[in-house]
């Protein structure tokens, strides 16, 4: 199978082999990583005959560039049984090399992978990481699942906190750009549920700015007690202030407790992140989607392959992904609506401090003397209420967005 006479395909001597950005590969493997069926394009940019590769072992295309520690997160995900997106530097048979963002899918009896082209800014930033990556596992020997801690952390310092948080951004990212380069309408679904992921990034960042500002106030009733034992007697008006916001406060925490660790329904969101797996599979739908339509295009091509069953395979999992984007969806709708609950909850209770850091001004104002202790409390309390409902606002705003993108993506699901 030889297109030399095609421009399109014909193969350098060296470099890249030839990709379109529009195609789309496929392979399936056992359990063991041995190759049972495959796609056209998979066999000409690999450039293998088919009887060379049926029952071949699928690291026959690895490339030596690859980094330990995509593998080490591959095959702990896979076999875990969860679907992994990666960027991944392969070998054809010829020496030249090829870039795909790969999808890979536990399937009964083995694994399904379906690879597109890369095409979007972040190709250029993994291509140094892994490099990097790889300077680093032969210069300090690292085991794979070293190498992948390494990663894990390079990523974070990128702003992703978890891999599962980049490869549903990745993966998008690439298929809004295969979008543009192939001049199809941009995929609604996809725009909506990104917008909503980084919303709920947002409210992450807030939470953790909530806890770590609460944290901060709950010494300055003690200061506020240690100054008034200096300005008055036992039981005066400041020690009495102090000891309601102190005991105001508990009430405070215990709704800032569940509000930032999101209890019930909104821990389910806010704190597994099942939004990243629904962005994720959202796009890996849509990617076998698109890999089952090619398949039959091709199909006269494949020899050895029952063209009709992969694609039925591939079909039940773009169903059942399709299925999980819109549970996740709607579970994010209900704990958007939850969360703006909770945030009214949290911003009632503050206000009740809110009044007893006001009594504290006033008893303040009514000192014969100036003590700056004192006052440096007061000040620091006006900021703290200040910065705390700026942050429960930004909350609210972003849980809104959530509530927003969320009732959107639905809508465009049922529009088809």
């Amino acid at each position: 199978m030889k297109h030399d006479s095609d421009p399109l395909h014909a193969r350098p001597s060296s470099g890249e082999a030839p990709f379109g950005v529009e195609e789309i590969f496929f392979s399936r493997t056992d359990e063991r990583g041995v190759i049972a069926a495959f796609n056209a394009v998979f066999l000409r940019i690999a450039g293998y005959a088919a009887d060379e590769i049926l029952n071949a072992p699928h690291r026959i295309i690895r490339h030596d560039d690859m980094p330990k520690a995509v593998f080490w997160l591959l095959w702990h995900t896979i076999k875990a049984g969860k679907p992994i997106g990666a960027y991944v530097k392969n070998r054809a048979k010829d020496g030249l090399y090829y870039w795909v963002f790969a999808v890979v899918t536990p399937v009964e009896g083995g694994y399904l992978s379906v690879r597109l082209k890369p095409t979007s800014a972040m190709l250029a930033v993994v291509e140094a990481e892994y490099a990097a990556l790889r300077e680093m596992e032969k210069r300090d020997n690292l085991t794979p699942e070293d190498s992948a801690r390494r990663l894990l952390a390079r990523l974070a310092a990128l702003g992703f906190p978890s891999y599962a948080n980049f490869q549903a951004f990745a993966l998008a990212g690439e298929l809004v750009q295969r979008d543009q380069a192939t001049g199809r309408a941009a995929d609604r679904r996809i725009a909506g549920m990104v917008r909503l992921l980084k919303s709920v990034s947002d409210i992450h960042e807030g939470k953790a700015a909530v806890s770590e500002y609460f944290s901060r106030v709950m010494l300055m009733p003690i200061n506020m007690r240690i100054v008034a034992a200096r300005i008055e007697r036992a039981g005066g008006p400041i020690s009495t202030i102090s000891d309601n916001y102190r005991m105001m406060s508990a009430e405070v925490i215990a709704n800032l407790e569940a509000f930032t660790k999101g209890e019930g329904l909104a821990g389910a969101i806010l704190d597994q992140r099942p939004e990243e797996h629904g962005l994720f599979v959202l796009c890996a739908a849509r990617v076998m989607a698109e890999a089952r339509a090619a398949f039959a295009a091709e199909s006269a091509r494949l020899g050895p392959v029952d063209v009709v069953a992969e694609g039925r395979l591939l079909a039940q999992i773009e169903a059942r992904y399709d299925r999980i984007a819109h549970e996740a969806m709607q579970h994010s709708s209900v704990v958007a609506a939850k969360l703006l609950r909770d945030a009214e909850v949290l911003r009632r209770s503050i206000l009740g401090l809110d009044s007893i850091r006001i009594m504290c001004r006033v008893e303040s104002g009514r000192l014969t003397r100036h003590y700056a202790g004192l006052g440096s409390i007061i000040s620091n309390l006006d900021e703290f209420h200040a910065r705390l409902e700026q942050l429960l606002d930004e909350i609210a705003t972003a849980a809104q967005h959530v509530a927003a993108d969320a009732d959107a993506v639905l809508g465009a699901w049922e529009r088809g």
